[in-house]
């Protein structure tokens, strides 16, 4: 019995081997996720949206109909400083367009970029690893309307959240992460006031992981 008992543990402690050579020390993470969808931080990869007033009220009058795409990339890149411990730095790019007006000949569009540092941080298990990761993000969105109307503002975003890494391959997994973060916008044109709009918001992750590096 002992002999058996001794066994599995010590198959087990292979497993766990195996698995945690994915996070070892000197290993590179490259991943891609979706946004918690806080306003001007992105939304998934690809989205569509259109948007019209509605009301069953005598004399209501329904709002000029918008409809707008947005496309994001969401890159991050980390350097594993530790056993199971990344550091690395979280990328995000956003382009939005929107058509308003009857004959939607009313254009607007936003481009927002921003970068920061995370960290992240994998419990070592058998079959899945679990995650914490803490986050920020400094950027700047430049928004255009009309035949020349423009304004910028600047975005700072702090996060953190719990995540679970589902391995696919010895090098590929799936990420899950529930998380919650606060934006702050603030605008550049004659804000002397130090005016800024504060958003905290709760939400999920989704993406995928690639760990690269030789065991």
């Amino acid at each position: 019995m002992k002999k058996i008992k001794l066994f599995t543990l010590i198959i087990l402690l292979v497993k766990i081997g195996l698995l945690n050579a994915q996070t070892d020390q000197g290993k590179i993470l490259l991943g891609a996720s979706s946004d918690l969808g806080a306003p001007l931080t992105g939304s998934n990869f690809i989205g569509y949206s259109s948007a019209r007033d509605k009301g069953d009220q005598l004399g209501f009058m329904e709002s000029i109909p918008s409809k707008g795409i947005s496309i994001s990339l969401l890159p991050k890149v980390g350097y594993f400083v530790a056993d199971n411990l990344a550091l690395g730095l979280d990328f995000n790019y956003t382009l939005s367009t929107r058509r308003s007006g009857v004959s939607f000949d009313t254009r607007s569009s936003q481009r927002m970029i921003s970068a920061g540092p995370f960290l992240r941080y994998y419990i070592p298990m058998t079959k899945v690893l679990p995650y914490v990761e803490i986050n920020s993000l400094f950027g700047r969105a430049k928004n255009k309307w009309g035949s020349g109307g423009h304004s910028t503002i600047n975005l700072t975003s702090f996060g953190a959240g719990i995540g679970l890494a589902i391995p696919l391959t010895d090098s590929f997994a799936f990420d899950v992460l529930a998380g919650f973060n606060s934006v702050t916008q603030t605008s550049n044109h004659s804000n002397l006031q130090n005016f800024r709009i504060v958003s905290d918001n709760l939400g999920l992750k989704i993406g995928f992981t690639m760990f690269l590096g030789s065991n």
